[in-house]
């Protein structure tokens, strides 16, 4: 049984949004739009792949270069991740950790300058977000953001950015040009850019 689009789970350590395609007006959170993954048979499957697309080193080229379904499932889950590794460091944020030995989990927490990149990243996507599907409401995890912007520990510089992928679209040193080979090879089959030109890379790294 798949999750329905459109609805938000609440596992045993946090609570994700699956959003209608381009965009879904129901308030998130709402009684009859949440339902418990944890209590459901074990053939009930979500699938939840952590990862950080660092698709361009620029943070808004970043953001641009997202498809249409990651622009909405990416803000949440840079949240996520951003919370589990402050969460690590003593602090309490709004979500529960998960993933906690994940790399991009590892990565944020490694230095404040990670976290601060990828809660950047996050609201750049939250602003793509809005404008791709027209709206003047932000995703509902930018007040989560709001919420830990207080919250700092030792910074080394930004770090080397985890591959998280299958070894074959590695690149060593170069995390953008491994981001974009992994995106071509795994999710160009559903990925689509509203308002937005399919970027230029796509077909540099299909003509290779």
């Amino acid at each position: 049984m798949a999750c329905p689009p459109g609805k938000s789970y609440r596992s045993q350590n946090y609570t994700f949004e699956v959003p209608l395609f381009p965009y879904d007006p129901s308030p998130s959170g709402s009684p009859d739009n949440v339902y418990d993954v944890s209590e459901q048979p074990d053939h009930f499957f979500v699938r939840w792949d952590v990862n950080i697309f660092v698709l361009d080193l620029d943070i808004s080229k970043c953001a641009r270069f997202h498809c249409d379904q990651h622009v909405v499932k990416m803000i949440l889950e840079s949240t996520q991740i951003a919370c589990t590794a402050l969460n690590g460091k003593g602090f309490s944020t709004p979500y529960r950790s998960t993933h906690v030995k994940h790399p991009c989990v590892l990565w944020a927490g490694e230095s404040f300058a990670n976290l601060q990149w990828l809660k950047k990243l996050a609201r750049a996507l939250n602003s793509e977000y809005r404008y791709r599907y027209r709206t003047f409401e932000d995703h509902s995890s930018v007040k989560v953001l709001d919420d830990i912007e207080g919250m700092r520990f030792e910074s080394t510089g930004l770090t080397d950015f985890p591959q998280a992928m299958p070894e074959k679209y590695k690149v060593p040193g170069d995390p953008v040009q491994a981001y974009r080979r992994f995106y071509v090879g795994e999710k160009l089959r559903f990925a689509r850019w509203t308002r937005r030109r399919r970027p230029a890379w796509i077909e540099e790294i299909l003509g290779t």
